[in-house]
């Protein structure tokens, strides 16, 4: 009797992977799941070693809570990679989970520091435009006058802008 084509490719890389790390990569994965994003933005699934599954956490309290629910997450990592592969779990402190924390927390604020702030300019009134071309005036290079004009029409069209959608936040 044959066995199913599943069947042997399960076994062939059972065979080839001796370490264990196909198993390890879906319990971490699973991990990711199971965890949710909050847990898992302060934890790192690690090591699974003979059943155990260690999993790093940002801090004490994050191990004490966690250790805790450790049977309710061994159960649903049962569930999402089979029985038999997580007998148990185990959370310890590691600056490394602390530092990618701290490393993303820093890009975020990075990116929201330099983010485009898109602001609806608001055209100026004859009488703002007319003022600024009159201390233009003062410029002798008729290229660099218009330039000078220009660039003073689009940081007050500009500044009117954000004054107005302050305006629009507050009212």
């Amino acid at each position: 009797m044959s066995k199913p084509i599943g069947a042997i490719a399960e076994g062939v890389l059972a065979k080839a992977d001796r370490e264990g790390r196909r198993d390890r990569a879906r319990v971490v994965e699973a991990w990711l799941r199971v965890a949710g994003p909050e847990v898992a933005r302060h934890s790192m699934g690690a090591v699974l070693r003979e059943g155990e599954f260690l999993v790093y956490v940002d801090g004490h309290a994050w191990a004490n809570e966690l250790s805790a629910m450790a049977e309710s997450f061994r159960v649903a990592l049962e569930e999402e990679v089979g029985k038999g592969l997580v007998r148990s779990l185990r959370f310890t402190v590691s600056k490394r989970v602390a530092e990618r924390d701290r490393i993303e927390t820093e890009e975020k604020t990075r990116r929201e520091t330099y983010r485009v702030d898109r602001v609806e300019p608001v055209p100026l009134t004859a009488r703002e435009l007319a003022a600024i071309e009159e201390s233009a005036r003062a410029i002798a290079d008729p290229a660099l006058r218009e330039a000078a004009v220009r660039v003073a029409v689009m940081g007050l069209e500009r500044e009117k802008g954000l004054a107005a959608r302050r305006g629009r936040q507050t009212g």
